[in-house]
């Protein structure tokens, strides 16, 4: 599984799409996730759970909570995978 931040983002936008049922190319992975219509926090933990689950890593619940887009999500993803090598 490759880790650089290009292929994690895209990783963790498909996963995301498939969680929130849409399109990957639908996604904007700077967009906040927040404002994206029929997203909630309960589908954005899930979302973060999925790829926590993915990458083996798990993210602080701090960390979690300032999450706003996918390209966050991804590069606190990138970021702790490469502090467990």
């Amino acid at each position: 599984m490759s880790t650089s931040i290009d292929d994690i983002t895209t990783t963790v936008r498909d996963l995301a799409a498939k969680e929130l049922g849409r399109s990957p190319e639908d996604l904007d992975v700077e967009a906040n996730l927040r404002d994206m219509e029929g997203v909630d926090s309960v589908k954005t933990l899930r979302v973060v759970a999925t790829v926590e689950r993915r990458y083996d890593v798990e993210l602080e619940d701090k960390e979690i909570f300032a999450i706003s887009s996918i390209s966050d999500l991804a590069r606190l993803v990138a970021e702790a995978v490469h502090s467990v090598r």
